[in-house]
């Protein structure tokens, strides 16, 4: 609940089915654990190959689940930036962004200075400082269009982070839905201006 940024009795509501799986297999091992010492101490050593294999089942769907809830946000954030207005673009692409990965905040930077100070040729994780008191972990994803810089979007955490290489192509491909975005908006905004 608290990486997703919902409520934690509505992230338990989403996985009470799994929930209630793993409750009921954890009661059957249990009582299967009881009726084989009761029947026979010796059949007790096929319960620790039964717990393996159980517990790599709950892993693997616990893992399947995760992976589809995080391409499910990224295809939210994705058509929450498909925007023709730049200032709803950067307020989604923020809130969205930080949803993705369980940033404490995220950050779009338009400006060319902006761009100047954070110049990353990829996707980098760098170490700023957060109201000049401590250190903070920050992502930085360049944002490029066919002409140059448009922006980096900046993510940071409360403390060190590193990224696995699916969240880094995650991000990768909502920047490129913000790019897209950005260079529609501009477009949109250039094609009005002259037909006034």
């Amino acid at each position: 609940g608290l990486y997703s940024g919902t409520p934690v009795l509505s992230a338990f509501r989403s996985r009470s089915a799994l929930l209630g799986a793993v409750a009921c297999g954890n009661s059957l091992g249990a009582g299967l654990v009881i009726a084989l010492g009761a029947w026979s101490a010796p059949t007790l050593v096929v319960v620790p190959p039964t717990l393996a294999l159980a517990y790599l089942f709950y892993w693997v769907s616990l893992h399947a689940r995760e992976e589809s809830e995080l391409w499910q946000r990224l295809e939210a954030a994705s058509a929450a930036v498909a925007s023709l207005d730049e200032a709803e673009i950067i307020e989604q692409a923020e809130r969205h962004a930080s949803m993705l990965v369980g940033a404490s905040s995220a950050k779009l930077l338009l400006s060319d200075e902006a761009i100047a100070a954070v110049g990353v040729g990829d996707t980098a994780t760098i170490t700023v400082k957060v109201d000049g008191k401590r250190d903070t972990s920050a992502v930085v994803i360049p944002l490029d269009g066919p002409d140059g810089a448009l922006g980096r979007l900046v993510l940071s955490f409360d403390g060190k982070v590193q990224l696995k290489e699916r969240e880094r192509r995650v991000l990768g491909t909502l920047a490129r839905a913000i790019c897209a975005s950005l260079e529609q908006s501009r477009l949109y905004a250039e094609s009005r201006s002259l037909a006034v």
